[in-house]
């Protein structure tokens, strides 16, 4: 009879952990839709396409491929802080 009562904390908290995850893929994803690509414009006039959100931002100069973005948060061209990026003084 004992078994009864560890059984149903068991089964519940085999429920609950699945709600949990179902949650977090639901986040996820729906986080992700926002980080679509997208372009922005130094106002030096160099373009970049854009990923994230963010401190999460990546971004590539017009044109560059994929393996090249840029690395030190700065313009290419004019080397003002890109948007979303800390830079340290």
């Amino acid at each position: 009879m004992a078994r009864r009562p560890l059984l149903a904390v068991l089964v519940a908290s085999i429920a609950a952990g699945g709600g949990a995850l179902v949650a977090v893929a639901r986040r996820r994803r729906s986080s992700t839709a926002g980080s679509a690509e997208r372009t922005w414009t130094c106002s030096c006039g160099t373009a970049y396409r854009v990923t994230g959100e963010g401190r999460h931002q990546v971004h590539w100069p017009a044109g560059a491929p994929e393996a090249e973005p840029v690395m030190d948060g700065r313009c290419v061209q004019c080397g003002q802080a890109l948007p979303g990026e800390r830079i340290a003084a």
